[in-house]
């Protein structure tokens, strides 16, 4: 027998999100709006403008929210640090979305203990001199 109430939970769901997916289609550029949507549904941040794809402000949001939105940021903030941290914190498997410089980073690896992914050495033994 189904069950009613995830029934209804996950036509709620779809409705907020088609709800989200719309306001962010009419407000893609607007920062206030993006923001306030990217605390929750940060996956969304493919749909915010490129402008706001590289406010770091937004990014650390997003990705504070869903991890894996760091493939959706700029080239710039997929190098950033404490974005990627953010995103990391968030999603481990994010990692291979940041970019090739930070994979390059033994030392960022170490300090953020990224190397304990096993398959985290497959990415970094091509780039080893």
């Amino acid at each position: 027998m189904l069950d009613v109430a995830n029934i209804l939970l996950q036509v709620a769901q779809t409705i907020k999100v088609s709800k989200n997916k719309e306001l962010l289609e009419q407000n893609s550029d607007n920062k206030e709006v993006v923001l306030e949507l990217m605390k929750t549904e940060g996956y969304l941040l493919w749909m915010a403008s490129p402008r706001l794809r590289d406010d770091k402000e937004v990014v650390m949001t997003a990705v504070a929210s869903a991890g894996w939105a760091l493939g959706h940021a700029s080239d710039r903030l997929k190098a950033d640090k404490e974005v990627v941290t953010t995103a990391l914190k968030h999603d481990r498997a994010a990692w291979p979305l940041m970019a090739t410089e930070l994979v390059k980073d033994v030392t960022f690896f170490f300090k953020y203990k990224i190397w304990v992914e096993e398959d985290a050495l497959w990415y970094v033994k091509p780039y080893r001199a």
